[in-house]
This record gives structure tokens, sequence and C-alpha cells, in this order.
């Protein structure tokens, strides 16, 4: 499942970097780096039409959380030099921005918890495409956030380059 190759993903990121620091783990560290590509290969392909990951291949229905734990995985890898095809995460930036608007209007999400709404700030923040009014409305309302809420909360605003709004 979705979840299940990102959680994999997330533990082989750095090793290359821990590799390569060995005598001989050159060749291994590029071994693990095709098999990171492999990884973000297949859950590319577990995205549906919406731009959302499904949470089994084939399913054509996108899981929220399991779309947003992927964006989280991709930022990270980005940040340690993964190169990763921005249609992949063009869709699903798109999909996780179109999911954040329908929570604050009439269109149905209206069950998604704050901590839910501080994880796609977060992600989207650090595609660089804030949502910043959900942000101020989750800072305001900071009491209402778990630990992890509140981590994707401050997240988001250092990527929006906040610092300031992350304390």
């Amino acid at each position: 499942c979705v979840e299940q190759v990102t959680s994999r993903l997330y533990a082989l990121l750095y090793l290359p970097d821990l590799l390569a620091q060995s005598d001989q783990g050159g060749d291994r560290a590029k071994e693990v780096g095709r098999m990171i590509d492999a990884g973000i290969t297949r859950l590319w392909a577990m995205q549906t039409a919406s731009g959302g990951l499904a949470l089994w291949a084939h399913d054509v229905d996108p899981y929220l959380w399991g779309s947003a734990y992927v964006g989280t995985f991709l930022l990270q890898a980005r940040r340690a030099g993964v190169a990763v095809d921005r249609q992949f995460t063009g869709e699903l930036v798109k999909y996780l921005k179109d999911e954040v608007q329908q929570a604050s209007g009439d269109r149905g999400s209206g069950d998604m918890d704050d901590n839910m709404r501080a994880m796609l700030c977060h992600v989207l923040a650090g595609f660089d495409q804030p949502p910043q009014g959900w942000m101020a409305r989750l800072t305001e309302n900071v009491s209402n956030l778990g630990m992890a809420g509140r981590a994707d909360l401050a997240a988001a605003w250092i990527h929006a380059g906040r610092k300031d709004r992350a304390k």
C-alpha cells in the first residue's frame, strides 16, 4: 500500500549518504539510489486521475492522508537531492490544494480535522504554495493541534519564510 512503500522509502532516503562514507559503499549507495527511484516510480503509479494517491495500486479513489504522507516524503527526498518528476509533484500539489479549498467551502471535506489541515499546509508550503489563510487560522487555534499537527504547522511557516510564526 502507499503507506508501506513510503515508509520503506523514508528508511532508505539517507542511506546512500551513509554508505558513500565507507570505503566500499559507493556501489551500494548507487544501488540504494536506484531503489529509491524505483519506489518513487511505484508511488507515481498509484496516482489517481485527481492527482491524489490511492491506498492500493490500481485503486481509483485517492487517499487523502496517504497523499499528504507521500507529499512529506517527496519534500524530504527533494531536500536529499533526489530528482522527482515535476509532473508527479505538480498533480499531487493540485490535489492537496483542492482538498484544502474544499475544507473551507461547502464541497464536502468538513470531516477533515485540524491536524490533517496542518499536514496539508506543510506539504503545500514546501512546494511553494502555502495556504496562508489556513495557516493563520490554525495558528490562532494551535491548542486544537496535537504534536504532529503543531510540527506540520511550524514546518509550513518555515517553508513560507516565516520562522517568527513557526515559533
